[in-house]
């Protein structure tokens, strides 16, 4: 008999890749047979999900449920939202399921018998890996969720299986409780990405969110050494980007490099013109927990260059045997120069990330996801 399954999720609007984790989840769990109810915070604007993600295969056994009434959508305090969320489904759904899957990974009122952990997020207040400790204002408003995270994370763990996005999250579990379950990779649209063109330019791309804790003020440090590379920095905007901007534009000035190009909020067919053109991959994020960007450029035949820490390093490129690491921007703009120049390299390097991002897809994702979650019910 097909089980009734709810996935919490605070809101799909941010349409991005824990939103991808999330509705490739239900459409495997839709393709079981299983009844899926979908609880949010906020009303989901289906367009714009599906405008940024595909279209979503909806169906008579798919229903959603949401908090705040009228398809309010509140700009403010997003982050307590995510608590939100977890009251509204503790205090009405919490016995109208078979099982309840967290996906965007925080501790909630409600538990879930599965989560999938990004990273503790109370972790990232000092570490500098997100905008929450950009600040006093950020340090100010997150304290009290992260002392929320931190105080009730020991029980949430010990009461649900964690699905992790990646060995590197997996090991940091693993130094801080007894229970840090099983690894399931974020799925990434490799077939869409997919490019073996051989005709490229001396070129590389970025492709990140213009935030803070993304480290992209170091591409002109990068380019500087390496003048007749091309450098394109490619990712959506949101109300901190302005001074990351800015920051990457003062730095372009002082060292008077003109090979970096900013794209802001640009289309998927226009990424994807992009990634087709250049020949290496540069992510700058410093202990990124995985890195689905890095892995759409290897789709398309970039080759990846990463900072020698995170899930960038430790799963996506496997300590260099996929790619490359480095641990300044000399040692980058190093290795950049050496691949540019040498077009024996970089045939084999790139068959060899095309080949390693099929990891990654979809359907695998699906496959794994499957095989720890619905056929251990």
């Amino acid at each position: 008999m097909p089980k009734s399954v709810a996935i919490l999720h605070n809101t799909l609007n941010t349409a991005g890749g824990g939103e991808r984790v999330c509705l490739t989840m239900i459409e495997a769990l839709l393709e079981k047979g299983y009844d899926v109810t979908l609880l949010t915070a906020e009303k989901t604007d289906w367009n714009k999900v599906e405008n940024a993600l595909g279209i979503f295969p909806f169906s008579e056994k798919f229903h959603e449920k949401y908090a705040l009434p009228f398809g309010i959508r509140p700009r403010v305090f997003g982050i307590y939202q995510r608590l939100l969320a977890g009251i509204y489904a503790s205090l009405l759904y919490r016995k109208s399921f078979d099982f309840i899957i967290n996906t965007f990974g925080d501790i909630t009122p409600l538990m879930c018998k599965y989560t999938y952990v990004y990273f503790p997020i109370y972790l990232m207040m000092n570490d500098g890996s997100s905008k929450y400790s950009t600040s006093n204002f950020w340090k100010l408003y997150f304290a009290p969720y992260a002392l929320y995270q931190k105080l009730h994370y020991p029980n949430y763990l010990r009461n649900t299986i964690p699905l992790c996005t990646s060995k590197y999250t997996q090991d940091v579990l693993k130094s801080l409780y007894p229970n840090y379950g099983h690894v399931l990779y974020p799925p990434v649209e490799v077939d869409t990405f997919r490019n073996e063109n051989l005709e490229r330019e001396n070129m590389v791309v970025t492709c990140s969110r213009f935030t803070p804790e993304k480290n992209l003020h170091i591409i002109p440090k990068i380019a500087a050494h390496t003048p007749n590379i091309e450098y394109h920095i490619v990712g959506g905007t949101n109300r901190l980007s302005g001074s990351v901007i800015s920051k990457i534009l003062a730095e372009k000035e002082r060292l008077g490099c003109s090979n970096v190009y900013l794209h802001t909020d640009v289309s998927k067919q226009e990424l994807k013109r992009l990634y087709g053109k250049a020949k290496a991959y540069l992510h700058t994020m410093i202990g990124e927990h995985f890195g689905i960007s890095i892995v759409e450029g290897m789709a398309a035949g970039l080759i990846p260059a990463v900072h020698r820490s995170g899930g960038a390093y430790q799963d996506i490129v496997e300590r260099d045997r996929y790619g490359f690491s480095y641990e300044n921007p000399g040692e980058a703009a190093d290795i950049i120069e050496s691949l540019i120049d040498n077009s024996e390299k970089q045939r084999e390097y790139r068959q060899i990330a095309i080949e390693r991002s099929q990891r990654f897809g979809k359907e695998k994702f699906k496959e794994e996801f499957v095989r720890l979650v619905c056929d251990t019910e």
